[in-house]
């Protein structure tokens, strides 16, 4: 699982590329996105507005399928915005 928190100066419709992941789901806030497959049909998810709120918003993802240390989750519509992601370890 991985998490990122990303601050906006305001609520927007914004998009999350899966591209290069494999399988799993999203959320933004606690709102599920929905799920994501390497097979396709689409490689973006669509984050709409009101998922997302003024100053920090949590992304996360549970990515079902192995990744590699460079694989990340890519938010688009973000210009000059830094995001981080964290691998976050579930249960034991």
């Amino acid at each position: 699982m991985f998490q990122a928190t990303v601050t906006l100066p305001a609520s927007a419709d914004l998009a999350l590329s899966t591209e290069g992941l494999g399988k799993g789901l999203v959320w933004v806030n606690g709102f599920c996105l929905g799920r994501y497959w390497r097979a396709g049909p689409q490689h973006t998810l669509f984050v709409p507005g009101p998922a997302t709120r003024v100053g920090e918003n949590l992304v996360t993802v549970l990515e079902l399928e192995a990744l590699t240390a460079d694989d990340r989750p890519i938010l688009l519509g973000l210009q000059g915005v830094k995001v981080s992601w964290t691998r976050v370890s579930i249960g034991a």
